[in-house]
């Protein structure tokens, strides 16, 4: 099923000069740095570590960092590599060089397999709930009243998620209410809420299940090493989190279950105004709440304490937007058997049944663009270049798992505008709730 199709790829870039690495990996530009007196010193506050706001007593000691180049689980090795070959070698030796001239082997690639997997498998898990929960039919007669009751009971953050992920098309209200009453776009529709929710409340959280005092903690630790490497801060924000997790005896956090039943709870609420459409379901009563997402929940939170633990590596959720071009180098389709169905240029030129020129050139000027933003890709972030010796210098990135988005064919609204005739509406002008 193209459903469950979610590919990963490798690439990254080396800058071709050293320097100051930020979160972004960009060199940014050379700080002015206020003097004082006839000394010129630089004037430099102290980091101011927040430590009567944990009831822990004394914190671990921060990590030293030598000149040495340190990486995710140990040190590398500096060999220097080997000189280019004069002669052209066969496939064995070339793999032999390239295996001692970059580094392609070390211990953290099998944790990024592990991440990896881990998403491909939660992103099968949302799937699989959207569809048995809310793959139900609509009838086609009631399609406008059911839309019409729905649009009362939807949440200002609900309207704003949906808003936020999806696009409704170019026939205006019409558009969005395909989207909730058609089975396809609803059950695709759930999958990117589900996502986008996992994404900001779990993956997005410094801790998830940590207390107040660790999150206050953890959040001015990112205050006071504002101007300092992302990395380092980084590293030290996993060293904290595996000392918060030691502490409790079972290496989870002290509020992890609440925290999963929060987000539970939020989450079945936020979705109950679509399952409610359900013509099986019963007025008036409350819809239990799904165990298929009770263990989407807890398998998200595993994972996200997994990827904060990891010390030498940044996990980075790259966001897509809807409406974007299709891109395979970033992108994997949800309904790719709905676009190769539905291409308008599969339509040959025919002047005798209305397919003229003009209705050619139009469908011609059709792209693929997302509909749907479903699940965001995933990339890995790690200081240094790619080959051995380039340890300090920029740093490298790989592509864990593309972005899962549903798609349709059209034009790009920003050919035509705001304004346009084209009939694009925001879900927010189309359905009478308070602003969020």
């Amino acid at each position: 099923m193209a459903m469950r199709r979610l590919y990963g790829g490798a690439g990254g870039t080396r800058p071709s000069k050293p320097g100051r690495i930020t979160l972004k990996g960009q060199t940014p530009l050379k700080r002015k740095t206020p003097w004082t007196g006839g000394v010129r010193k630089p004037l430099k506050p102290p980091l101011r570590r927040p430590k009567d706001v944990l009831p822990f007593g004394k914190l671990p000691p921060r990590p030293r960092y030598g000149s040495r180049a340190v990486d995710s689980e140990g040190d590398i090795d500096m060999t220097t590599p080997p000189k280019p070959q004069a002669e052209p070698v066969d496939a064995e030796e070339a793999e032999a060089i390239a295996e001692q001239n970059f580094r392609t082997s070390q211990p953290y690639l099998a944790k990024d397999d592990h991440v990896a997997e881990e998403l491909e498998g939660l992103f099968d898990d949302v799937a699989d709930f959207a569809e048995n929960t809310f793959g139900f039919k609509v009838p086609k007669g009631e399609k406008k009243e059911e839309w019409a009751t729905l649009k009362e009971q939807m949440s200002p953050e609900l309207v704003k998620i949906a808003g936020y992920i999806a696009v409704g098309g170019k026939e205006g209200e019409k558009g969005w209410r395909e989207l909730f009453m058609k089975t396809e776009w609803r059950v695709q529709l759930v999958i990117g809420i589900v996502g986008k929710v996992i994404k900001e409340e779990i993956f997005g959280h410094l801790m998830f299940g940590g207390t107040d005092e660790q999150i206050k903690f953890l959040h001015q630790l990112q205050v006071d090493m504002i101007n300092d490497d992302g990395f380092d801060r980084h590293r030290l924000r996993a060293h904290y989190i595996e000392y918060f997790l030691l502490s409790t005896g079972n290496n989870f956090p002290e509020n992890y279950l609440n925290a999963v039943l929060k987000t539970l709870t939020e989450l079945w609420t936020l979705l109950t105004p679509i399952y409610c459409i359900n013509k099986t379901f019963k007025a008036g009563q409350t819809p239990p709440v799904p165990g298929a997402l009770d263990n989407i929940i807890t398998r998200a939170a595993r994972l996200s304490l997994f990827m904060r633990l990891q010390p030498g590596t940044i996990y980075h959720f790259t966001p897509s937007f809807k409406g974007e071009r299709f891109t395979d180098a970033s992108m994997v389709p949800i309904n790719e058997p709905y676009m190769v169905q539905h291409n308008p240029k599969r339509v040959q030129y025919d002047p005798e049944n209305g397919v003229g020129e003009e209705e050619m050139r139009q469908r011609w000027k059709e792209c693929a663009l997302s509909r749907i933003v479903g699940w965001d890709a995933c990339v890995a972030y790690r200081k240094g270049g790619w080959r051995k010796g380039e340890e300090k210098m920029g740093w490298r990135m790989r592509q864990l798992v593309k972005a899962q988005v549903s798609l349709w064919w059209g034009t790009e609204r920003k050919v035509f505008g705001k304004d346009s005739k084209e009939g694009y509406v925001e879900l927010r002008d189309v359905v009478p709730v308070q602003a969020v």
